[in-house]
């Protein structure tokens, strides 16, 4: 299988800190791969380098064997990778369907000023079906509970058809029902060919999600594999547990 990523050599310092310590790994297309570590442990700067944030001490990444270092954010969003955030970043006045059709503007033209074309309207109607957010279509996206938000930035992120979505903390907020939900949305979106890359803490949730889990303490990658693999790394149970586990 061939990869949509190739993250390699990456070292990321924030003055005398290292963030990031020569990590490295790749994303298989149309996979579902996860980030997993304590708090702190650089898995949100590894979207913030994917993503053009931060422009890392040394290193590649490459979206389908393009270079995206030294790339605006703007044309990394327009390369083919959309993300979501930690902190939740929704438009305060705006509606859940104001959220859905502005996604689309830097790919799909709009008819006139304000009318869309059919095109947008359409995309936008899939993705609050997809991610069960239809009937909240007309309120302030802001307003919403804290899980439906995530919903919401959710399809917003997918609505711009990326080739790489990026996923921070998508469970956050949600109960077992609404985080089973998600899991069968983005297991659908994989049957659909869209790569995902994922950073969760909930561990339930990633063991039945992911294909591949990547590792991260203090900086560092310290494990990769399959779901069964992880869990029996004697260096993962550490990261999480202490040395005496």
């Amino acid at each position: 299988m061939s990869n949509v990523l190739e993250f390699r050599g990456i070292n990321q310092s924030f003055g005398g800190i290292k963030a990031l310590s020569d990590v490295s790994f790749d994303l298989a297309k149309g996979s579902i791969t996860g980030a997993i570590g304590p708090n702190g442990a650089g898995k949100t700067t590894i979207f913030n380098v994917i993503t053009g944030a931060y422009r890392p001490d040394s290193g590649s990444v490459k979206l389908n064997g393009q270079e995206l270092l030294g790339l605006a954010p703007y044309r990394i969003a327009r390369a083919g990778i959309s993300r979501t955030f930690q902190n939740i970043r929704l438009f305060p006045s705006m509606t859940v369907w104001d959220h859905m059709l502005l996604s689309q503007a830097p790919r799909t033209p709009m008819l006139g000023r304000l009318i869309p074309a059919r095109k947008v309207t359409e995309r936008a109607e899939e993705m609050m079906e997809l991610f069960g957010i239809t009937g909240v279509r007309d309120r302030i996206a802001v307003s919403l509970p804290y899980g439906v938000q995530r919903k919401v930035e959710m399809a917003r992120a997918y609505a711009m058809e990326p080739q790489l979505l990026l996923l921070d903390e998508p469970v956050a907020g949600m109960n077992h029902d609404e985080a089973d939900h998600l899991r069968e949305v983005l297991l659908g979106l994989r049957g659909r060919g869209l790569s995902i890359f994922i950073i969760e803490h909930d561990m339930r949730f990633m063991m039945a999600l992911c294909d591949e889990i990547h590792v991260m303490n203090y900086g560092r990658k310290i494990a990769g594999g399959k779901p069964s693999e992880i869990q029996s790394d004697p260096a993962v149970i550490a990261a999480y547990l202490g040395e005496d586990a």
